[in-house]
């Protein structure tokens, strides 16, 4: 795989970092000429990781920058995460706000029969291992996109998942808020 992550505050943050106290105001997009196995963008950090358990966390930061992704997926294999706050995140989330709204105008192609995904959240696009609470989105999550298979690939290998507060998620949520509309088109 080859990965892009890009936020608004971080890249990429691992090994239980502490984020706290964070702010964007600045609009991230990602044209159609870009080519990637795997894109992870968030409006404060594109992906946090943990190495043990309760490790980390992202609090009481704001995101009013919107997203805007143009870029298509690829023609194999690959993961595009999108979030308001946070694109991939292991870590817990408390008090966070977004603002910002995300757009995506992507098609997402499978040739093969690998998997396909793209998810897309005001809050997470992907979520992970630890909790969300008291966390706000209030920006629109638009989908205008495409998604498209070959005769040797099954559709059932292109996952497309959006939500208001988060795309995908395996893990809980508490006292969450949504006032942004979601829009697929």
């Amino acid at each position: 795989y080859f990965y892009t992550r890009v936020g608004g505050v971080i890249g990429y943050a691992l090994s239980d970092p502490i984020i706290a106290n964070a702010y964007n105001n600045g609009d991230i997009t990602i044209n159609e000429g870009v080519e990637t196995s795997s894109l992870i963008v968030g409006g404060i950090v594109a992906t946090q990781t943990y190495t043990k358990s309760g490790g980390g966390s992202l609090t009481n930061s704001i995101n009013r920058g919107d997203i805007t992704l143009e870029s298509n997926m690829p023609d194999y294999e690959g993961y595009y995460m999108i979030g308001g706050i946070t694109g991939w995140n292991q870590c817990a989330i408390e008090n966070c706000e977004n603002y910002g709204n995300i757009t995506s105008s992507s098609r997402l192609f499978d040739a093969t029969d690998d998997e396909t995904t793209l998810s897309i959240g005001g809050i997470a696009g992907y979520k992970t291992i630890a909790a969300i609470r008291n966390s706000k989105n209030d920006g629109d999550v638009t989908f205008t996109g495409s998604v498209e298979t070959t005769e040797a690939a099954k559709l059932a290998d292109v996952n497309l998942n959006i939500g208001a507060l988060v795309g995908y998620s395996t893990y809980a949520f508490y006292d969450m808020f949504n006032e942004g509309d979601i829009t697929i088109e």
